[in-house]
């Protein structure tokens, strides 16, 4: 697995592969990161992005492919092993302790100690070095609580920065979910720590944000690194257009949608704020498919936690059904006429139940007699609903010993005769294959003929089914499409 690489790059990654179970991670990842350099890595979601870091930073072994870090070949499967050697990633998720001062997050894991406890004066030097290194000042002895989301980006960058041999720094999604300006602010202190020793790989989902700092920018897409740009080559059109090149949409954007067929409002949003979003309002209408588009930190998932009971607003309203009703909770949701449907299936799925009581479970007050479930009244609702979305297993099976995309419908097929106003359907296809992809879509269309649905996916899927798209940007809505409008491009270009 080890290989000779190229002396002139910093890292040189050639052929990496993965597989998880029958789906292929990453099948031919290639990076090469030259030394001073600010690099792009761009692609959509589940291309294979994440694996390929978790590899190189020694979180992930491969099943196939070489790295060499610095003119010897990388450590797999050995995250501290990968860090002594200078390569540090950042996680997208900010994992600060809110009690802890800004010194203490900065040194958190290589902490300078004096005989046997920590060094305070030498950990705030460098705790003040490694923000000036990104052009900031900040109180060290500040709590982590009282700064703000620009703030405490700043100060996870300036952990990874503190390590004394950091060769190359790999920042995640570093400006997600901020405002255009504090964003701003990041991509200037990321430029700041590209030195003649220090490489760093900028991994973003707001273009806009890799053309203005990167010097070279690699694209991804179903697990290969296909494509790297440089100079002139790097605009923000032309990386929408190779991101989109020789994709295989599941259907073509604006057929079969006929607004004839919409019924009343049965969703309401209504100048929403709340951690992501800006004042954000829009209704859904029952027998419509409602697309929300936005990446990571844009108010997507938001809207799918508020109208789902998970989550509240810190202002505005969410309304559900004719009784107008706020879902302050999940079970309040359910009760309020909301269904949920999560691509996440190892948080939905319950290892030790069948099939049966996973469909069943949402709707046991309708299949309880006398305080006690109906067998007979359960098996004809399960079986009817099973057959409905041809779910292949039968009810009595363990819900584990389905495939991913069996599992999805099954966990769909709640829904089929259970009624309910809105259905909130969250990135369904997230680890199915791409037959098991297309099926999952016409049934969340066919879900949506007797009440709305909002669908959170990707700008393919989006454009594929909805009746229109709710494009987000940095918490706010910047365009509406309707679905002869929402090309998988549109939305792309919207939401970057």
């Amino acid at each position: 697995m080890t290989g000779a690489g190229d002396a002139a790059a910093l890292l040189d990654v050639r052929g990496i592969s993965k597989r998880y179970g029958g789906i292929h991670a990453v099948r031919d990842g290639n990076l090469r990161v030259a030394r001073a350099e600010l690099m792009g890595l761009v692609g959509p979601n589940g291309c294979g992005k994440s694996t390929i870091l978790g590899i190189v930073s020694g979180l992930v072994r491969p099943d196939g492919g070489s790295a060499v870090f610095d003119g010897e070949p990388l450590p797999f499967g050995k995250f501290r092993a990968t860090q002594r050697r200078g390569l540090v990633i950042v996680p997208q998720e900010i994992a600060l302790a809110p009690l802890d001062r800004v010194w203490e997050s900065v040194v958190l894991g290589a902490e300078p100690t004096k005989r046997g406890t920590i060094n305070r004066r030498r950990a705030k030097r460098i705790a003040a070095e490694a923000l000036a290194m990104l052009g900031h000042e900040l109180p060290l002895d500040a709590r982590v609580a009282s700064l703000s989301p620009v703030e405490r980006r700043l100060v996870t960058i300036a952990r990874g920065a503190a390590r004394s041999n950091v060769r190359l720094l790999i920042l995640d999604e570093p400006t997600a979910g901020l405002p255009g300006e504090e964003a701003a602010r990041v991509v200037d202190a990321m430029r700041k720590l590209v030195t003649v020793d220090r490489s760093l790989v900028l991994v973003s989902h707001h273009i806009e944000d890799v053309v203005s700092a990167c010097q070279k920018v690699t694209l991804m897409r179903d697990g290969v690194t296909y494509r790297t740009l440089v100079g002139d080559e790097i605009n923000k059109d032309g990386i929408v257009k190779l991101l989109l090149a020789n994709t295989d949409t599941t259907a073509s954007a604006g057929s079969d949608h006929d607004a004839s067929h919409l019924g009343d409002d049965v969703a309401w949003l209504s100048n929403v704020t709340g951690e992501f979003l800006r004042r954000v309002s829009f209704q859904v209408r029952r027998g419509e498919v409602v697309g929300v588009a936005g990446t990571l930190g844009s108010g997507q998932s938001e809207i799918v936690e508020l109208l789902s009971g998970q989550k509240q607003p810190s202002s505005g309203e969410v309304r559900i059904g004719a009784a107008r009703v706020r879902p302050s909770a999940p079970h309040v949701a359910l009760r309020s006429g909301v269904g949920f449907v999560s691509g996440d299936r190892a948080s939905l799925v319950i290892r030790s139940m069948s099939v049966s009581e996973h469909v069943a479970l949402p709707a046991l007050r309708r299949l309880t007699r006398s305080g006690l479930l109906s067998r007979k009244h359960e098996r004809s609702w399960v079986d009817g609903s099973l057959k409905e979305l041809s779910v292949k297993g039968t009810p009595e099976a363990l819900m584990t010993s389905l495939s991913g995309g069996n599992q999805q419908r099954a966990l769909m097929a709640r829904w089929i005769k259970l009624s309910v106003d809105v259905l909130v359907v969250d990135q369904p296809t997230v680890g199915v294959d791409l037959a098991g992809r297309a099926q999952l879509l016409g049934v969340v269309r066919n879900l949506a003929q007797q009440r709305g649905v909002v669908f959170s996916a990707e700008p393919d899927e989006l454009a594929a089914i909805s009746d229109r798209v709710i494009c987000l940007r940095r918490g706010v809505i910047v365009k509406e499409l309707t679905a002869e409008e929402a090309t998988e491009e549109a939305i792309l270009d919207a939401i970057s």
